[in-house]
């Protein structure tokens, strides 16, 4: 049942029919639409992919180098945290040109990650 068809109902009291459920917020709606894209696309790229994102791929390879090179060392955790974080400015920085949907999905998927690493990494 939605507020349509509730006539006469008090909307000021809430004395709805105990079978109305009310819809869900504009925010909630899009949210979920979104997140459900997002996901679609890097279970699938996970599927293409495999674990491109583990600590023995190139990139990890070349940060370690770099990172050398200055005299610094991470450890593998702070490796992947700042590679996340690389991933989501890049994304970021696509918007400055012509409108594509997959860099906004992909940023949302890369801000996921990084924000798992750092919890997990915050929780040691």
């Amino acid at each position: 049942m939605n507020l349509s068809e509730l006539g006469g109902t008090n909307r000021v009291t809430g004395n709805y029919p105990s079978d109305y459920v009310p819809p869900k917020a504009t925010f909630e709606t899009q949210a979920d639409k979104t997140l459900d894209k997002v996901k679609s696309i890097y279970s699938q790229r996970g599927t293409q992919y495999k674990d491109s994102f583990s600590l023995d791929c190139q990139s990890a390879r070349l940060t370690t180098m770099s990172l050398d090179m200055f005299g610094l060392t991470l450890e593998p955790e702070q490796i992947r945290i700042l590679q996340a974080a690389v991933l989501a400015d890049i994304k970021d920085s696509r918007l400055v040109g012509k409108y594509n949907p997959d860099s906004l999905y992909d940023g949302i998927a890369y801000r996921a990650l990084l924000t798992g690493l750092i919890e997990d990494y915050k929780s040691k």
